[in-house]
């Protein structure tokens, strides 16, 4: 279990010392202590010792490939974690909704609905570091093009581009749903916590596997998540689909 602090309010008391002896401005924050458990991910596979010791390069594929299933969960876990049973609390569940009444339906397209949600968790007084869209969202913010040359706007084509907009790293996630976006002044809005990074182990200590030649592959990691600023956190929907200018 990990237990943590999580900011409720804020009084902002700095200044400028009117005059020498006259007291400061005091500040004051106000906290609410939570608990956010740690949970165990993992998975595992059977194989044949013999497969194994005659070919030493599939364990490191198997290896790599569990290792990839587990953070595959890992990323679903803390973007759209529900908190319910076993699941962590991911960051959509605590994020703060986007405010959809600042949206023009009939002319703001992706990018601006998303400069909108930045400006949205920028009122947070945290610096928005980050953009989480679905690669589908993704790839369509990179075709919109002008109307009158047809031109994208966004980036040549011809030439590798950075994934950034508005000035932050955009990262697509098969975890986070179609037509939905996450803005976020992630390194200071959460935490991650990792208790076990994870790790690959074998054994044939499980059921008849000794007697069968048999082994099993797990994989294992046990984490946290914590949310300091859920207002730092801005979730939504796309209201529009016009992909050009």
């Amino acid at each position: 279990m990990v237990e943590y602090a999580r900011e409720s309010s804020h009084t902002d008391g700095a200044g400028i010392q009117a005059a020498e002896s006259v007291a400061k401005g005091e500040s004051g924050l106000g906290f609410e202590l939570l608990y956010s458990p740690v949970r165990t991910l993992a998975t595992w596979l059977p194989a044949s010792t013999q497969i194994l010791a005659d070919a030493p390069a599939l364990q490191s594929y198997i290896n790599s490939r569990l290792l990839y299933f587990l953070g595959l969960k890992e990323e679903h876990e803390i973007l759209s974690g529900t908190g319910v049973g076993v699941e962590l609390s991911g960051l959509i569940t605590n994020a703060t909704a986007f405010n959809t009444a600042v949206v023009n339906t009939t002319t703001d397209t992706y990018i601006d609905v998303l400069g909108l949600a930045i400006s949205q968790c920028a009122e947070s007084l945290f610096q928005p570091d980050g953009i989480v869209v679905n690669p589908k969202d993704w790839s369509r913010i990179q075709r919109i093009k002008t109307t009158s040359t047809n031109e994208y706007i966004f980036s040549d084509p011809h030439s590798a581009a950075g994934n950034q907009l508005w000035g932050l790293s955009v990262l697509p996630s098969w975890s986070m749903p179609e037509s939905q976006f996450l803005v976020g002044a992630f390194s200071m809005a959460c935490a991650l916590w990792d208790r076990q990074q994870a790790t690959v182990e074998v054994s044939r200590e499980h059921s008849d596997y000794f007697v069968r030649n048999m082994c099993a592959i797990l994989a294992e990691s046990r984490l946290a998540l914590t949310i300091f600023r859920p207002d730092a956190l801005i979730f939504g929907a796309f209201l529009s689909d016009r992909e050009e200018i």
